[in-house]
């Protein structure tokens, strides 16, 4: 980051006209690394369902070709190409990401994202934001729920959204409600709306978080019963 001035982010423009911004000056590189690594974590736990990481980042190379720089463009299509392979198997079972996987697809992502963004006359700060948000929210819950319990905040467990949508649904159904959340496409063609679509998110995010508890689907059982 520090050999590459574009990979730091100095600056935030919050508007699609270049305002509000947020000026971070030689604070910028040590924020982006710290965005590069909550990242990195955010992908990794979310990776626990057959073609979820893979689908997120071939929807992420997708919103990235809409806005990268001619130099970008090869290495994005070929990083597309390479998932849109690799899915079909690992929706087989036939072959995983695992950590090194999910790193990886991670920080190429990660660094692409904010090359793209320094890059771009039209793209601002929200709507990268946007593109990111459910798996780093779901990140942020699950280190804030295990530091509450007195637990590790990288402890594994099976508290993430996946596992919440798997338990209510069939596995692939939980995979394709997952990334119909993301908001990112729909960013797109609201690029004004960041605020608001952000906000949609989450309400919808907590209400699945609500009626997929433990609590609530034990209850639900024992009514059954």
């Amino acid at each position: 980051l520090a050999l590459h001035p574009t990979l730091t982010l100095p600056t935030l423009f919050f508007g699609a006209d270049g305002s509000p911004a947020l000026y971070l000056g030689l604070l910028g590189g040590p924020f982006a690394l710290l965005c590069l690594l909550g990242f990195q974590n955010a992908v990794n736990m979310a990776d626990g369902a057959d073609g979820l990481v893979i689908g997120m980042a071939l929807g992420w190379v997708g919103l990235l070709l809409l806005h990268a720089p001619p130099e970008l463009t090869l290495f994005l299509w070929i990083c597309g190409a390479s998932l849109a392979t690799t899915l079909p198997f690992n929706l087989r079972g036939k072959l995983f990401l695992g950590d090194a996987g999910s790193y990886a697809v991670s920080v190429l992502i990660g660094m692409a994202a904010i090359h793209t963004y320094n890059a771009s006359a039209d793209l601002s700060a929200a709507n990268v934001m946007l593109w990111f948000i459910l798996p780093v929210a779901d990140c942020l819950r699950l280190i804030g729920t295990r530091l509450r319990m007195g637990r590790s905040p990288f402890e594994p467990d099976r508290n993430h959204l996946h596992h919440r949508l798997a338990a209510v649904m069939p596995q692939r159904a939980a995979v394709a409600a997952y990334l119909a959340l993301a908001p990112g496409a729909v960013a797109e063609l609201l690029p004004h709306r960041a605020p608001l679509l952000a906000f949609s998110v989450m309400l919808v995010y907590l209400f699945i978080l609500r009626i997929t508890s433990p609590v609530r689907r034990q209850s639900a059982l024992n009514r059954r019963r």
